[in-house]
């Protein structure tokens, strides 16, 4: 009777037989090895794959504008020209990010500019949106960003890439990966610069901008990246990695500021060192065991100028401020499969890290206290398969919060985890997840005090939602694969800015809130030379117990996504890319008075030609029809910017998989 239903789901649909391009299946060395909770392809629409070929045909300049091209991922720009995002209502500094499986996020702050990042130093990003798996670490209290950088000895022998753009703008990137025997290494760098932004035709000018450049939008930026691994035996390797990104930009100021803001990051440094082993043991493979140890270091000098000449700091708005943040810890993952049980294969697995935080501030010259804290988690896992249909999977998640200072109290954070799967044929995935997840305020949010205008609140307690999630993925054809998912997280304890008088505020747990929402995908291949995939999302982002002014600043509740690959020749591609965006609430910051952004559009064009194998030669044209938004009120995005590139490759006989 099942099969019936099923054949008769898939005979709704065309019967075209050709099957498209497979979809990469997983890779074994990739961290996320150990999800469990995942679709049955590895692109769904709770748990997300980029993969390199996507990110190279996005045209994106940032692993932000990769990102942002995903329905449940919103990005702004504010006060600080920080890229940030927010995944399904959640902010980042709610999100877990990770390069390689440590963390990468500030500290101080919870979370890191992502424009930031450049796309070529990344294989593929794996987004968990909601509570999809324990085994990611502290923090997600919704969901998870994992970028994984190239890999050891993948990829061409060598790779030289270079382009120029408006605003003398430039690109240079480099890449060589080899193994050789036991030894597999990949190693890769580059330059950008830029003297600004353009900002869009139908921009008004104003007394702060010209409508031409944006002001103070320039940035340089260096990165420099190696891995390697090194095979001990068939059951034991050892792999190292650093990611090295060093750059200054500036700070584009509000347009709606009365006394424009001189502002920029002078130094912006990020450092990521990685140390891990794999191992399998027992017969057949039957137990793995990885270990890493990591070390994540940023170095920011923040400094305001007298005026936009930014030579002098003279007056007393003035300043020169040094943020140093640490992230040092290590973490074990287990994975055991049982095949002889009553019930049928059981797969068990374990995480536990434990992790240093620390941020230390120099102002002119005068050192602030240092704030550190230890996260100690602890996280098993159960994986039942019932038979060929049935999956059921239980979790529990322990954070423990060590904070330094005699006052500060040990906090607690339980996450326990239940998700049942039910295959009713190989077409059709069924799945419903519940969760709770924990999120510790960051050392920013209780001890800043804003320059005098905020007091600290030490005891602040943490955040806890709570998940509710149901997805279904149909696949009637290899050409053709829907996804639908509906959630509802439920947060409680809700950090909010408080007004407490005096021109004084504090952040408190002040209420709670709801993201209720839901996701569709599709994903056609008719034909070889075509390829179309669609994103919606829809976002109910609301305060609880609050009688007005309830919505959730810059959370819009439609957003649209649309690709299209088209691949006429080998020789060509041409790939599309449109995201709409509906309209979102804010708060302006002057008046304290409720206001809606507008919606927008935005159409990313990349053309690729490769008259040769071992050359490439790209247009990229982003924001094609050069709208006039802003993600976050007072603060223009990038117009229309044309960019031209070429690549050319060395590929080796002797360079294969590993």
């Amino acid at each position: 009777m099942r099969s019936g239903s099923c054949l008769l789901l898939t005979a709704l649909l065309a019967t075209r037989s050709w099957a498209g391009p497979p979809e990469p299946g997983p890779d074994p060395d990739e961290f996320e090895t150990l999800v469990t909770v995942q679709p049955s392809s590895d692109e769904g629409v709770s748990v997300g794959r980029v993969t390199r070929d996507q990110i190279a045909r996005s045209g994106a300049d940032s692993v932000a504008g990769v990102l942002e091209l995903q329905p449940a991922i919103h990005a702004t720009t504010g006060s600080r020209g920080e890229r940030i995002l927010t995944l399904r209502g959640f902010e980042q500094r709610e999100v877990v990010v990770l390069v390689d499986g440590s963390p990468a996020y500030i500290p101080y702050e919870g979370q890191v500019d992502l424009g930031m990042i450049p796309p070529s130093l990344v294989d593929h990003i794996t987004v968990i949106k909601g509570p999809g798996s324990v085994l990611y670490g502290p923090g997600g209290l919704g969901g998870a960003v994992n970028i994984i950088t190239r890999r050891p000895g993948r990829g061409p022998l060598l790779e030289l890439a270079a382009g120029t753009g408006r605003a003398s703008a430039y690109g240079l990137q480099a890449l060589h990966a080899y193994r050789l025997g036991r030894l597999a290494y990949t190693i890769h760098g580059g330059l950008e610069q830029r003297d600004g932004f353009p900002l869009s035709s139908r921009f008004e000018a104003g007394p702060g901008e010209n409508g031409v450049l944006r002001s103070n939008s320039q940035r340089r930026m260096a990165n420099l990246g190696a891995r390697m691994a090194l095979t001990l035996s068939e059951r034991h390797e050892l792999e190292s990695g650093i990611t090295f990104v060093d750059g200054d930009r500036g700070i584009p100021p509000s347009t709606l500021e009365r006394a424009a803001q001189f502002w920029r990051f002078t130094t912006w440094r990020g450092l990521n060192i990685t140390l891990g082993h794999r191992g399998r043991y027992l017969s057949r493979s039957a137990l793995e065991i990885d270990e890493m140890l990591y070390a994540t270091l940023f170095d920011n000098l923040l400094d305001s100028y007298d005026d936009a000449s930014f030579t002098t700091q003279l007056l007393p708005r003035s300043f020169s401020s040094w943020y140093r943040d640490r992230i040092f810890g290590g973490r074990v993952r287990v994975r055991h499969r049982m095949e002889r049980t009553p019930w049928g294969p059981t797969a068990l697995r374990l995480w536990a890290s434990a992790q240093q935080e620390l941020h230390h501030k120099d102002l002119d010259g005068e050192a602030s206290p240092t704030f550190s804290r230890t996260i100690v988690t602890v996280a098993p896992e159960a994986e039942l398969f019932i038979g060929e249909r049935w999956r059921a999977l239980a979790a529990f998640q322990l954070d423990v919060e060590l904070p330094r200072g005699a006052d500060l109290e040990h906090q607690l954070g339980l996450g326990p985890l239940a998700s049942v799967r039910f295959d009713p044929c190989s077409q059709v995935l069924l799945r419903v997840t519940s969760a709770r997840r924990t999120r510790f305020p960051t050392l920013k949010e209780r001890f800043s005090e804003a320059d005098g205008f905020r007091l600290a609140n030490p005891q602040l307690q943490p955040e806890n939602a709570w998940h509710v999630g149901l997805e279904a993925e149909w696949r009637p054809r290899a050409w053709l694969a829907a996804n639908v998912a509906l959630f509802d997280a439920e947060v409680e304890r809700l950090i909010e800015r408080v007004h407490i008088g005096s021109g004084l505020s504090q952040l408190q747990n002040t209420g709670s809130a709801r993201f209720l929402g839901a996701e569709l995908s599709l994903r056609v291949v008719p034909w070889r030379w075509l390829e179309g995939r669609a994103g919606y999302g829809w976002l109910h982002a609301r305060r609880k117990q609050v009688e007005t002014d309830d919505e959730l600043e810059y959370r819009p509740a439609h957003k649209l996504s649309l690709s299209l690959l088209l691949r006429p020749r080998r020789w060509v591609d041409l790939s599309g890319m449109l995201r709409v965006v509906g309209p979102q609430p804010f708060i302006h910051p002057l008046s304290g008075a409720a206001g809606t952004l507008g919606s927008f559009a935005v159409v990313d064009l990349r053309l690729a030609l490769r008259p040769r194998p071992w050359v490439e030669v790209q247009l990229v044209a982003r924001n094609l029809l050069d709208a006039n938004y802003q993600t976050e009120v007072g603060f223009p995005d990038p117009g229309l910017q044309l960019w031209v590139g070429l690549t050319l490759r060395a590929e080796s006989g002797a360079l294969h998989s590993w």
